[in-house]
């Protein structure tokens, strides 16, 4: 079985990491995994919350042709969720392995 490799600075995952330094939001379908109610406060442009594993999954299923890319408040759980879907065979899942609110400080 080949090794797959792995992404991340503050975190790691089978996920490819983005970092601010080379985002740019259209480039993606974004996936905010947050809590419901911090997401209505604030979010990143073009972000669609994401409050279900079908859900999750129908959006990833609907977009396999754009980079797809989780985001959660530091990029923990995204880099988890990204290890999953990766090793489901998605090839297309990307996560923000960036604290959510340094975006607001750029």
């Amino acid at each position: 079985m080949p090794t797959l490799p792995v992404y991340g600075k503050r975190n790691q995952s089978f996920a490819k990491a983005v970092h601010f330094d080379n985002f740019c939001p259209q480039d993606y379908v974004i996936l905010d995994i947050r809590q419901t109610q911090d997401f209505l406060e604030r979010h990143l442009p073009y972000a669609e919350h994401i409050d279900g594993y079908e859900k999750l999954i129908k959006v990833i299923e609907e977009n396999v042709e754009k980079k797809i890319l989780l985001q959660c408040y530091s990029g923990h759980t995204a880099s988890l969720l990204g290890n999953d879907l990766v090793l489901s065979g998605y090839k297309n899942i990307y996560f923000l392995d960036e604290y959510l609110e340094d975006f607001w400080t750029l």
